[in-house]
């Protein structure tokens, strides 16, 4: 009918290990205006969900949305035991141009990429809105879901709009009105850092630097920046073995983070930073290659800009909601050998970073890691290291914010040393190794660690 609306859905699925699927799943779309039913989705029997590919869903609505909010995903009962990996749906409103972004990057149903009991249904925010990306409609064309003459409502009129509302952030007496719109208030974080090298390399004398703004370990580096506005953090990976042809290894992740540092100071587009910082090292002939993971936090707007380019990665864990909401995708070419920036000519391009702006809001905790973290601490395990610290920022403690920072960094990255030193206990890289070379494969994975923790919170 007339009154239908016609949304196309992009389902797209994670480049991992047993991340396909042939399972049908439900939907539901809340918007401001409307909520749907849910809508089963199946896709076709032949193809499926394959890994790292991106099906397409069209779906017909009565009512009207208004913007997209939230969206759910559950797993169809007679599929619960085929398990897949969900990197995100975007939502396109093709008559309008408009689309929403929900990213998920987590898996669904049993005993896969996750030590946690099986999960067959999640609510994903939206974390970003694009709007008007068409051409703006003729004079004499009326949009009839919003019942407004699109020309009246130009691209320049919008951002204008947009830009006045964001400028009324930073006063206090507009928080309630900026908050009943939808806008987030004012935010800063506190940090707390932690590097620690490989044992064997301590043994051999290694020590690690933890700055207030720049540090490594064996071949870790991090840096992160709090400059008025100015608020980004990144760690870089080195890889070892260029040692065997000569090379200092931590060379290239060290001077990759200083000059990641730099260009974070005039840009707030990590993936631009990553540019930036790439060139430069090549600029000064420098040897090796690294893993990267860069963040940077508007908080106006309350999103955090993120990119990464290997098995360096982030998480946010929710205060509201106690669990991870957000985690970066994990690029790798094969089992052990994730994606890098170098000089060599297999290396790859800061263009070939995986992307993500994502909202965060008051008592939100961030934390990156390389992957000496995330090879041995499983994200339950992760969240219930966190869960004290967040409780005292619920509990609006005094000074709780660096301190829980600082503590949640150095409690993070300890477990992480103690259980790559555990031979018995089961870790993420214990059961992704035993999946690869089809064998039972135990204890962790010894290797440098570093840690960032931020800690969001609002502007008193």
């Amino acid at each position: 009918s007339a009154d239908t609306k016609t949304y196309i859905l992009e389902v797209k699925t994670g480049d991992l290990r047993g991340a396909g699927s042939h399972c049908s799943f439900v939907v539901k779309l809340f918007g401001e205006e409307h909520s749907t039913n849910e809508i089963v989705l199946m896709p076709a029997s032949d193809v499926g969900l394959e890994r790292s590919s991106t099906v397409r869903f069209r779906i017909t609505i009565q009512e009207r949305m208004g913007p997209l909010y939230a969206l759910s995903v559950r797993q169809q009962l007679d599929n619960e035991r085929d398990s897949w990996f969900l990197e995100g749906i975007k939502v396109i409103h093709p008559r309008t141009g408009h689309f929403w972004h929900f990213p998920c990057n987590h898996w669904f149903g049993e005993g896969v990429g996750s030590r946690s009991e099986a999960v067959y249904e999640r609510f994903l925010k939206a974390a970003s809105f694009v709007p008007y990306s068409h051409s703006v409609k003729s004079s004499d064309q009326q949009d009839k879901e919003s019942g407004m003459d699109v020309t009246e409502i130009t691209r320049r009129k919008l951002e204008a709009m947009h830009r006045e509302l964001i400028d009324k952030m930073s006063r206090k007496d507009n928080q309630a009105t900026l908050e009943k719109a939808g806008y987030a208030p004012m935010l800063q974080w506190y940090l707390g850092k932690a590097a620690y090298p490989h044992v064997k390399k301590v043994e051999e004398g290694a020590k690690s630097r933890v700055g207030k703004d720049f540090g490594w370990a064996g071949e870790d580096a991090y840096f992160v920046l709090s400059e008025g506005t100015r608020n980004a953090m990144g760690i870089a990976d080195g890889v070892y073995e260029w040692r065997e042809h000569g090379i200092d290894a931590g060379l290239f992740s060290r001077t990759l983070m200083l000059e990641a540092q730099e260009a974070a100071r005039h840009s707030d587009d990590p993936l631009q930073i990553l540019r930036e910082a790439s060139q430069q090292v090549s600029n000064l002939n420098v040897k090796g290659s690294s893993t990267c993971c860069l963040a940077v936090l508007d908080t106006r707007k309350g999103i955090l800009h993120s990119c990464s380019l290997g098995d360096s990665q982030l998480v946010i864990v929710s205060a509201e909601r106690e669990e991870v909401i957000f985690r970066s995708y994990q690029t790798e070419h094969g089992f052990g050998c994730p994606a890098q920036l170098g000089h060599h000519a297999s290396a790859s391009s800061a263009d070939e970073a995986w992307t993500a702006d994502v909202p965060v809001s008051h008592g939100d905790i961030i934390v990156m890691g390389s992957d000496g973290l995330f090879d041995n601490v499983w994200e339950d395990e992760l969240v219930d290291l966190l869960l004290p610290g967040l409780r005292r920022i619920k509990a609006h403690e005094k000074d709780a914010g660096p301190q829980v920072a600082a503590a949640a960094a150095n409690r993070l990255a300890y477990c992480a040393v103690k259980y790559s030193l555990d031979r018995k206990k089961e870790t993420p890289y214990s059961m992704l190794a035993s999946q690869e070379f089809n064998m039972v494969y135990s204890g962790g994975k010894v290797d440098d660690v570093t840690v960032i923790v931020g800690v969001v919170m609002a502007v008193e």
